[in-house]
């Protein structure tokens, strides 16, 4: 038998969200793809909605992604959890067709509306332009979303068992394809929906993505930064709130009123994309059958929400998570945690909703020479993380796309599972490394060291990391003989063994670990290449993070 599925992808995602400038804008650009795709999919299968006289799609057949409808568990601290793509399964395929596409115009029909009623559309511009206001009609506003927005419905009739997600999926690509021309722009403005975005924290999407924290939108860069002096002291915090657009003068007093606790990293943040590996795997397995593939769309949203809790929790603020990748705005450190921290337990949430299902349908089993089969644990489901760590000054598009170039090359390196970290200094100068998280005990021995009791003289680890440097035979010598660490660190800074023993009893371990794996791995180091990563790379960049979290405002860039 063949059964008829209805897909809709929308567009255009990556060139939106390059156009932001500030956090609030890569938000709201993010979240307003995700609205759409909820609020189709809800006016679609809604019976009390008419749409040209058609009969309303059963939300049992949307296969992907799974609509949330206890309102309880929808707060998503803003984050938009909703992918570019809807998967359907189709009863009836004419009416079906025809009422998603009347679902897609009223949708957009509601966000002009919605949008009119916000703003009156007046905007003013950004201080950059300084070229007063605009106004723009409700009637150009919707024709512009129109124009621009590259939404495809498409239908494909399969074989039942057939691979629903591989078979539809290259049509839905190749829909992509194809651009939208749209009207040349005034040199002196920025079109209506870019207008819209600058203006989202006073927007109806605001209200929906923060609907427990109505009084706040998406936060800034600063506001992102300084994260942990708000949580240390809100009351002397309150001195910098309504600062933001200012990011001088929000510096400026945020040092005035935290001289103490104030450090160079409260000037950084991190930009973080996480995505799935082998979870094609998952799908391959599940797509055949419409029961098991829904199934899976409900543990993506599940890890969806616990890991935009994560995020929430330490400090961050998530810009989307849908199905298994995210984008994130944290601070680098916060409450007495790190970035790295966090991480950490987003792939621990990773592993409890998304590997423990992969082991349930045994999509990591493998045919071995006699025919069996087999399961292959390198075939588990695992992510990859990017990082930019940047200084607030730095073109947001930019560290975005340093982040999202450090997990990209971490997905092909052959080895996946990785953290990909580029770490770029307010001098200009930045530090490249990778954390293979599959090489457990360097991973856990680096997360150790970030966690443990370190020097607060940041001049001492500034001078330490240094000689250390200059020492790298030495240090390898003594790598390569069990025991002997321990000894090279007393005999070349037997001034500060005392005083720092502490830290280099927690140094040793990294280091032994970081050498075992160095010399199992066996691949020569090449410059700006992950796969070739020599250990004392890594060693030396995790000493100038750790210099970098010590270091007070002036001296960050030794």
């Amino acid at each position: 038998m063949k059964t008829t599925y209805l897909t809709l992808t929308i567009g255009p995602v990556v060139e939106t969200l390059l156009t932001a400038r500030r956090t609030r804008e890569m938000w709201a650009a993010s979240y307003l793809f995700s609205y759409i795709i909820r609020e189709t999919i809800s006016t679609a299968c809604d019976a009390n909605v008419e749409l040209d006289g058609t009969a309303p799609i059963l939300l049992g057949n949307v296969l992907l992604p799974v609509l949330q409808t206890d309102a309880t568990n929808e707060y998503t601290y803003g984050a938009g959890l909703y992918p570019d793509r809807i998967f359907l399964k189709a009863t009836d395929p004419a009416n079906d067709a025809k009422r998603l596409n009347a679902a897609v115009d009223k949708v957009l029909e509601t966000i002009g509306e919605k949008a009119k009623r916000t703003y009156s559309f007046k905007y003013k511009q950004g201080v950059a332009e300084k070229t007063g206001s605009q106004s723009v009609s409700e009637a150009e506003f919707k024709k512009y979303l129109h124009d621009y927005l590259r939404i495809n419905i498409l239908q494909n009739e399969l074989e039942d068992g057939e691979n629903i997600v591989a078979a539809i999926t290259p049509y839905l690509d190749a829909s992509e394809q194809y651009a939208r021309l749209l009207p040349s722009e005034k040199p002196d403005s920025r079109n209506p929906l870019m207008l819209f975005f600058d203006n989202a924290n006073a927007s109806f999407l605001k209200a929906d993505g923060f609907k427990e924290n109505k009084n706040r939108g998406f936060e800034s860069l600063m506001e992102i930064a300084t994260k942990g002096l708000e949580r240390l002291d809100a009351e002397r915090y309150k001195a910098v709130v309504g600062l933001e657009d200012d990011e001088e003068q929000f510096i400026a007093q945020a040092k005035s009123e935290f001289s103490a606790e104030f450090r160079a990293y409260h000037k950084y943040v991190a930009i973080v994309h996480a995505d799935g590996d082998n979870v094609g795997k998952v799908v391959a397995k599940v797509a055949k059958d419409p029961t098991q593939l829904k199934e899976f769309s409900q543990r993506l949203r599940d890890f969806a929400l616990e890991a935009t809790r994560k995020v929430h929790e330490y400090g961050g603020s998530p810009v989307y998570a849908g199905g298994d990748d995210m984008l994130f705005i944290a601070p680098v450190a916060c409450g007495g945690q790190t970035i790295f921290s966090l991480l950490k337990e987003i792939d621990e949430s990773f592993m409890e909703i998304l590997v423990e299902f992969a082991k349930e349908v045994k999509a990591h089993e493998e045919l071995d020479d006699s025919g069996n089969q087999v399961p292959n644990e390198t075939l588990l489901p695992s992510l990859s993380h990017g990082v930019s760590i940047s200084f607030y000054k730095y073109p947001l598009f930019e560290a975005r796309n340093a982040s999202f170039g450090q997990m990209e090359a971490i997905k092909h390196d052959g080895e996946k599972n990785g953290i990909g970290v580029k770490f770029l200094k307010h001098s200009g100068h930045a530090i490249n490394f990778v954390l293979h998280k599959h090489r457990k005990d360097t991973y856990l021995a680096f997360l150790k060291l970030l966690e443990a009791h370190q020097p607060d003289d940041s001049d001492f680890l500034n001078s330490f990391t240094y000689k250390l440097e200059n020492q790298r035979v030495l240090l390898s010598a003594a790598a390569s003989n069990k025991g002997m660490l321990s000894d090279f660190f007393q005999n070349n800074f037997n001034e500060v063994w005392d005083q720092y023993k502490p830290f280099f009893q927690g140094l040793i371990p990294f280091i032994e670990a970081l050498y075992k794996d160095s010399t199992a791995v066996e691949k020569e180091f090449r410059d700006n290449d992950p796969k070739h990563q020599n250990w004392t790379q890594l060693l030396y960049a995790t000493l100038r993070f750790i210099h970098f979290l010590k270091s007070k405002d002036n001296d960050d860039d030794q």
